[in-house]
Formats: C-alpha cells, structure tokens, sequence
C-alpha cells in the first residue's frame, strides 16, 4: 500500500497541477495580447466551473464506480494534458481558449475525487490519513504552475508544455497503483408498509 500511496500522491499532485496554470502565466500572456481585465478573469474562472459540472456528471453517471478508478484518472490527466496544451495554438483571449479552460477543469474531475476513491478503498482505519496527505498533495499541486511559470520565464508556452508534461507523468503513476479490496456491500434499508 505504500508504494501505491506515494505513486498516487504524484499523480493526484500531478493530474491538479493544471487548475491554476493560465493563472500562474497570465501577466506574460497578457503582456504579448493585451488581454481585458475580464478575459484574464475569465482564463481563471472558467476551470473550477469545468470542475464543478464534471463532478456532477462523473457522480451522476458512476463512472469511476463502474470502471477501474486508475484508467479514469489516467484518460482525464492525459486529456486536460492534451486541452491545456492547445492552448499554445488557439488565439490567446479568444472563445477558443476560454473552452479549451472549460474542459480542462471538466476532465480534471476525473483526477482529484478518482483519487479519493483510490486511496480509501486501501484503509478504513487510516482513512483520515489517507485524505489529509491526498489534500496536501492538491495543495502542492495546486502550486506547481506557479514554479513552472517561474521556470518558464516570458514564455508562457514553455510552462504550459511543462504543465502538460506533469498531467502526463500524473497519468502514468496512477496506472502503477494498486486497488484495494472490494468494498464490502453495504447494509439495505429495508422498505416495508407499515
């Protein structure tokens, strides 16, 4: 389970480290376009409402509970993988860029909740623990575009390349995990007139 763990603390660091990358390359971006107060906002916003449709729709469909959790984590990480790297290629404030956002935080709700159900089917006991180092490891994911950014220097290209290569490397640890156990069925509620 260690092994598993560690490699799913570099995905799930990984496969998030997209959220804030236009926000962490956004005054470069907006130097070379000229980019509006509101499309800079824009470029930021649009993520978490990605995320948060995603999470619907991956709950309302069931799919990490109807297919193996590490093959939806690793398609999603190599789809934001693949969004977040067009975005080099489309007009920077255009419509296009605010899509291609869009449906990067949509996929990317198939990586940090696929990861929480990843990590408590290893553990009832350590669950707490289990999340509380999933969180952290958010958090530094989270932070990474900012370092990419600062690696990346003016071009804004080479650190959104460099993100992309992070979710990729995000989708590979994940397929090196292992499951846990089944979980155990649980108890029915019993409908019966009274």
């Amino acid at each position: 389970m260690v092994r598993s763990f560690a490699l799913l603390l570099v995905a799930t660091m990984a496969g998030m480290s997209l959220w804030f990358m236009a926000a962490a390359v956004l005054p470069n971006m907006a130097t070379e376009a000229g980019l509006s107060a509101n499309s800079l906002a824009a470029l930021s916003s649009v993520v978490p409402a990605g995320f948060a449709l995603g999470a619907l729709l991956f709950a309302a469909m069931g799919i990490p509970d109807r297919l193996d959790p590490r093959y939806v984590f690793a398609i999603c990480a190599l789809a934001s993988a693949v969004l977040n790297a067009l975005l080099i290629v489309v007009p920077i404030g255009g419509a296009s860029a605010m899509v291609l956002r869009f449906l990067t935080g949509l996929v990317m709700a198939g990586t940090w909740p696929v990861s929480m159900k990843i990590a408590v089917g290893w553990s009832v006991r350590k669950r707490g623990l289990l999340m509380g180092t999933l969180v952290a490891a958010l958090v530094i994911g989270q932070a990474a575009p900012y370092l990419m950014a600062w690696i990346g220097g003016a071009d804004w290209r080479f650190a959104l390349l460099l993100g992309s290569g992070l979710a990729v490397l995000g989708a590979i640890a994940v397929l090196m995990t292992s499951l846990g156990p089944p979980p155990r069925p649980g108890d029915t509620f019993p409908i019966t007139r009274a």
